[in-house]
């Protein structure tokens, strides 16, 4: 059996003329033709122009933005807030590296110790007595005196020293072997020495400290004794 295909008007409208100046345009088309996909999106488009010209009569045409005003005055700073809490503390770091030695300082005077010993039979004269050949000037001469080589009977001896200053002294000491003694001391001789009895046997003192040794002069002379000395430079 066979049907007759519907037919339906469609207004189309062009877009051009006023709401009111719309004019109709039939056709007649199949809905089920493969043209019926277009005709829908033709309406759609149409509605959408239809609704932007009535959106335009209401309200307006959309105007374009104007340009922006000048930037105002930024405002006082607010107040500023609490201070938050001490965070922990940090870990210690590592040590530095050791600095650089300092430069040498300046070398020392080399300090000399001078010394010389010797010894001389005491002389058969009284007078002065020089000892020479120390190459220096002494600041003190120590002296030991005695009785020279040989078997005594008795003995006697004297210690004594003397200072660039001329200070002196001497101690003394004498006997027998019978257990008896004698001695004594001075401070204006550096060579004194007594016998048992306590007579002088030998006395020397003081003179001078000279640039190579010392003088010294002797009032009691025995050539039986030995005087031994040490020179300090």
């Amino acid at each position: 059996m066979a049907y007759a295909k519907p037919q339906f008007p469609v207004q189309v409208w062009d877009g051009t003329s006023s709401n009111t100046e719309r004019h109709h345009r039939s056709d007649i088309r199949d809905p089920n033709s493969q043209d019926r996909d277009q005709v829908v999106s033709e309406v759609c488009a149409i509605q959408a122009v239809l609704l932007q010209r009535d959106q335009e009569e209401i309200f307006g045409q959309t105007s374009s933005i104007g340009p922006s005003g000048p930037i105002g005055l930024i405002g006082p700073s607010g107040p500023s807030g609490p201070s938050g809490p001490s965070g922990p503390s940090g870990s210690s770091g590592s040590s530095g590296s050791s600095g650089l030695d300092g430069p040498s300082g300046p070398s020392g005077s080399n300090a000399t110790n001078q010394v010389r010993i010797g010894c001389f039979t005491c002389p058969a004269a009284t007078g002065n007595y020089l000892v020479t050949g120390l190459g220096f000037r002494p600041k003190a001469v120590k002296f030991w005196v005695s009785k020279g080589p040989g078997v005594q009977t008795h003995f006697c001896c004297c210690q004594g020293m003397m200072d660039a200053a001329g200070n002196q002294n001497s101690m003394t000491w004498a006997g027998v072997f019978s257990n008896i003694f004698k001695g004594d001391s001075r401070i204006d001789l550096c060579i004194y020495t007594i016998n048992s009895s306590g007579n002088s046997q030998v006395t020397g003192g003081f003179v001078s400290m000279d640039a190579d040794g010392f003088t010294l002069n002797f009032t009691v002379v025995n050539t039986a004794f030995i005087v031994r000395w040490e020179a300090i430079g």
